[in-house]
């Protein structure tokens, strides 16, 4: 490959022309939509969560799906990482498809939890750009605004989605997502 090839390939990924590999987990059917605003029936999910004050997430659970488990199996990236909108965050890596509790790699790492989520109904608000404390509290807001001009009541267990690598500077893709009752 020479400087130039390898120069374009690299301004191409830069600029979001060439999308790198990663598997999204769009697990879910869309019940109603409105501008940026979407309910959504979500089918189960199997999650990979870390909890853990040392704000170290990602690089833990990178470690479990590129091989940092009991059978040494790579497990594909996949999209959305999943972060709970709470005091001490949760972070979750989506299991694709075809992962079961069943079959699922056992994590070196004892604070990893495997965890089966049911289907469920919920809220969703998208956005661009980077998500950041100020951006998804203001995000977060609208949405309960949606919610409550809707007359529909939320179990308050919000969570940010974000489907895109830190080096995708646009077009980035997150979402507020939030479970409710109908």
């Amino acid at each position: 490959m020479t400087v130039q090839t390898f120069f374009l390939i690299g301004i191409m990924t830069l600029f979001n022309f060439i999308n790198p590999t990663v598997n999204t987990t769009d697990n879910y059917s869309v019940l109603y939509t409105y501008e940026n605003f979407e309910i959504r029936k979500y089918n189960s999910l199997i999650l990979a969560e870390y909890d853990d004050d040392d704000n170290q997430e990602f690089s833990v659970l990178a470690d479990f799906i590129f091989g940092g488990n009991k059978e040494k199996q790579q497990i594909p990236m996949t999209a959305p990482v999943i972060t709970t909108m709470k005091a001490n965050p949760t972070m979750s890596f989506v299991m694709p498809f075809g992962i079961t509790n069943d079959n699922c790699p056992n994590p070196n790492n004892s604070k990893i939890i495997i965890t089966d989520v049911s289907p469920r109904l919920a809220a969703t608000i998208s956005f661009s750009g980077y998500p950041n404390s100020e951006v998804c509290e203001s995000m977060k807001k609208e949405l309960i605004e949606t919610l409550t001009s809707l007359h529909i009541d939320h179990k308050n267990d919000f969570e940010l989605h974000v489907f895109d690598p830190p080096y995708k500077t646009f077009n980035r893709r997150n979402e507020i997502v939030v479970s409710i009752n109908i």
